[in-house]
């Protein structure tokens, strides 16, 4: 069954258009008035930072309330795990559009006293009912009556719902490596969600995006729409009350309300009730965990990042290993050679990934061989700096087995650090608002290989689906913590980190300069990505197009390029130098960074 990956409807870009027309501006800094029970001269100022000094310790998150928050902990004595959990709670309030609770992710954590990094691994999993086809079922699915399942079609059904693991991972993270209560967290917490989540550009696009399926679901239409039911528009407040009461349920009596008593209860109706597969056991049986991180090595800088589930930190580590090869240095930053060695790289190591990686527990993964150097060597002599190679066909890394996600990333005064990346997917997840909880729920289930049967990454009970998600830390070839990274962005979220790192090593930038500077994203082949690999170069922000002449030099060689202004992630990080501790936040999206 053929999958369609289709744009929006003509329905929602009407809304869009009345989105724009009821007042849509970007704006950098923005005063609006407070709904009826606030006070009249309390005002709501959305202002970010993307740089920030302090000399105790540093956040940088998705959003200014949840950075905020996180300095608060900071403050009140609580380490880098406390502090995390803290800004985690808060985005998935705040990052209405790209997070929640009812989410999963991977924290990456760094014990300064000990020298440990360990990931907690709180990704979704597939309920026990969940069939390898369950997506090209068009009787179920083909809403629009065209005989097929499309993109959209699959994401926004209550099928695609899997079991939340975030709750579960922040109180395990929070009671192994924190010093701090959960009803310490929460109040803190809900004291800044009171004054209710202020409307950027881009919740204002995700909702009025999500619109025809926000018609869906009561609940859903209660929260995410004004009084008109027309998507809120930027400047505007959400409140969102219901998910204050469930936080402080979750603070009074832990995940186990979530997972086995009154919230677990309310999701499964619901989920049920609109057609899912959800059940009380599969959330009773729900378990984050703590795993071993992936490691390697680049230029004798430490690699420390997410494993599978996660297919993010191997191939960040393959791909740095295959550039070790290459004198980036050389080639200067932004280079026609750069370009098209990054391309290269991209088609090896997406080519892998789509072979070799899901859950482990599921399937044998070649992880040794995956960052081996030696299969990375390999791979960087068939690498033609002259001419494309059109045709990547997946290695054999079994041969070298012998020897719209948003991200937070949290300093302390002591060393710890923190790299939290969490999701429900799509913006808005499943679009699915749980009644009298304030939940969203995710669609994570279609990060499965839900069109192919034969992948080693179809959907299987009980199987945590593929992710590229990246929490990473950096080591200088002394051990020191040179900075902690990671960023939101789906299938291309490796592919950014990458760059980042080399940035800073190869291209001697300050942490700022490599995460602000204009990259590239690339784009597999497949599933609804296209039939041809395919390299995003993103031009400056008062151009509308790279240079020419380099397009036509990578074209010239073979490659096959655009230069437009896309989606290229949002970095968060946080880092320690003899000044003190720094936040740096990306320019593209309502990120703050924040430090005292």
């Amino acid at each position: 069954m053929k999958l369609k990956h289709k744009g929006l409807t003509i329905g929602l870009i009407l809304i869009l258009i009345v989105s724009v027309l009821s007042g849509c501006t970007s704006k950098t800094k923005v005063e609006v008035q407070q709904q009826e029970e606030v006070p009249s001269t309390e005002k709501v100022v959305y202002n970010t930072a993307l740089h920030a000094n302090g000399e105790n310790g540093a956040v940088s998150s998705g959003r200014v309330e949840a950075t905020e928050v996180g300095l608060e902990v900071l403050k009140a004595g609580g380490n880098a795990i406390d502090a995390a959990v803290a800004t985690s709670f808060a985005i998935q309030f705040f990052e209405i559009e790209s997070t929640g609770i009812a989410g999963g992710g991977f924290m990456l954590i760094h014990d300064a006293k000990s020298g440990e990094d360990v990931v907690i691994d709180m990704r979704e999993t597939a309920p026990a009912a969940t069939t390898p086809d369950m997506f090209l079922n068009t009787d179920v699915l083909d809403t629009n009556g065209d005989g097929e399942v499309d993109y959209y079609e699959a994401n926004y059904h209550p099928l695609a719902i899997g079991v939340p693991g975030n709750v579960a991972g922040l109180e395990l993270a929070l009671n192994t490596y924190g010093t701090m209560s959960m009803q310490e967290i929460m109040d803190i917490v809900c004291a800044k969600a009171e004054q209710g989540i202020y409307v950027t550009n881009k919740v204002e696009s995700a909702i009025a995006e999500c619109y025809g399926y926000i018609q869906n679901y009561e609940a859903s239409k209660e929260l995410l729409l004004n009084d008109l039911g027309l998507p809120y528009v930027e400047g505007d407040i959400i409140y969102n009350p219901d998910l204050i009461e469930t936080y402080q349920k979750i603070a009074k009596h832990g995940s186990e309300i979530f997972y086995k008593g009154e919230l677990a209860q309310k999701m499964v109706d619901e989920i049920q009730k609109q057609g899912g597969i959800l059940t009380m056991e599969d959330l009773v049986n729900y378990e984050a965990t703590i795993i071993e991180p992936s490691t390697g090595t680049y230029r004798g800088y430490k690699i420390v990042s997410s494993p599978p589930p996660s297919s993010g930190g191997t191939h960040i580590i393959q791909g740095l290993n295959i550039l070790e090869n290459f004198d980036l240095k050389a080639m200067g930053h932004r280079s026609v050679d750069e370009f098209f060695l990054l391309q290269e790289i991209g088609k090896y190591l997406y080519t892998d990934r789509a072979k070799y990686m899901a859950d482990t527990l599921f399937v044998d993964v070649p992880l040794k061989g995956l960052t081996s150097k030696a299969y990375a060597k390999s791979i960087a002599d068939k690498i033609d700096l002259n001419k494309a190679d059109n045709e990547v066909t997946a290695g054999m890394p079994a041969d070298y087995e012998a020897v719209d996600t948003t991200h937070l990333s949290v300093i302390d005064k002591d060393g710890n650090m923190v790299s939290y990346t969490n999701t429900v997917n799509n913006y808005l997840g499943n679009a699915m608002v749980i009644p009298g909880t304030g939940i969203i729920m995710n669609n994570e289930l279609t990060d499965f290989d839900f069109s192919n049967l034969d992948s080693i990454n179809a959907p299987k009970p009980g199987m945590r689906p593929l992710s590229s998600m990246s929490p990473t830390f950096v080591f200088t070839p002394e051990g020191e913590p040179l900075m902690s990274l990671g960023t939101p962005g789906g299938y291309t979220i490796f592919f950014t980190v990458l760059q980042n790192i080399i940035n800073v090593i190869d291209h001697g930038m300050d942490v700022n300069t490599a995460i602000n500077i204009e990259r590239c994203s690339y784009h597999p082949a497949g599933a609804y990505y296209g039939e041809e690999f395919y390299l995003y170069i993103e031009p400056k922000d008062d151009e509308t197009s790279i240079d020419e002449k380099i397009l036509e030099e990578l074209r010239a060689r073979g490659q096959i390029v655009a230069s437009k202004h896309d989606y290229y992630g949002s970095t968060n990080a946080v880092y320690r130098d003899t000044k003190g501790f720094h936040a740096v936040a990306d320019r593209r999206r309502d990120s703050h960074a924040g430090a005292y």
